[in-house]
């Protein structure tokens, strides 16, 4: 399979790339090595590919599944890798799950099991 991949920033580079379709790998890796591709005067080693309708792929789905033969994918700059969350958001989740877990890990411990699943079902719920 042969798709190409545009960045449109400073400076514009196409890349051709030839991917088998029996070829495992996730949309990251595919960033990481277009990051890596870029010439350094881009500025940037953080990207995420959109498909020309402005539709950005997932991060961890296969690159087999979401690029057509032939398809032309644009290289956007970004801050952090897709696929790494906030640090704050991170910390604040933390935080807010705190008490669900304290309160499953006490049923859990009393063999509360029924009262512990019910804790864990409403956190994944």
């Amino acid at each position: 399979m042969r798709f190409y991949i545009h960045h449109d920033g400073d400076p514009e580079f196409t890349l051709a790339v030839s991917w088998a379709p029996t070829d495992r790998r996730a949309v990251r890796d595919l960033c990481a090595l277009v990051a890596k591709r870029l010439p350094a005067t881009a500025g940037t080693r953080h990207i995420s590919l959109v498909t020309e309708n402005g539709v950005e792929l997932p991060a961890g789905h296969c690159v087999c599944a979401c690029v057509r033969e032939g398809a032309d994918l644009i290289a956007k700059s970004v801050a952090r890798p897709p696929s790494q969350p906030a640090p704050a958001a991170a910390a604040n989740a933390a935080e807010d799950l705190e008490p669900y877990l304290k309160a499953a890990d006490k049923a859990y411990g009393a063999r509360q099991l029924a009262r512990a699943k019910t804790i864990y079902t409403e956190l994944l719920g």
